[in-house]
């Protein structure tokens, strides 16, 4: 599993990129660092793209998956679900409904992300710090 991420100062927004199969190892070890590179920024929103990443889906998984982030994150700020299959919708749909206080919903463009965080007025810093993050992903 690959997970990375980029900044975008304006909107105070996150962009996170999942990719491969889903460990709770790798997960473990993605938010230590993560914790320890967003330490010093402002985060208010964030969107995880987690159309390329495979979960084993379970939901015995999932509630692990909540806790460890409850445990861990506070809930200050918005999250989006950036989806494109079936398991990815009922990822989203079942970790917001474990994960209380923050606003949290998903959709399948970027576009429609930044609608629904309603932050259309960074619209082009946002896109090309979503191209940026894809380049590094690629």
């Amino acid at each position: 599993m690959k997970e990375v991420f980029e900044y975008c100062p304006n909107s105070k927004l996150l962009l996170i990129k999942w990719i491969g199969e889903f460990s709770m190892d790798e997960y473990m070890q993605g938010l230590d660092k993560f914790i320890i590179e967003t330490k010093r920024i402002e985060i208010k929103n964030v969107i995880h793209d987690i159309r390329k990443l495979d979960f084993n889906l379970k939901p015995s998984k999932i509630e692990e998956i909540a806790k460890v982030r409850i445990k861990y994150i506070e809930n200050k700020h918005n999250s989006i679900y950036l989806t494109s299959k079936p398991q990815d919708v009922v990822f989203a749909i079942l970790f917001a409904d474990m994960v209380k206080g923050q606003k949290t919903d998903h959709c399948s463009t970027i576009e429609m992300a930044v609608n629904l965080l309603k932050l259309e007025d960074n619209f082009e810093a946002i896109s090309k710090a979503f191209k940026k993050l894809e380049s590094r992903t690629s």
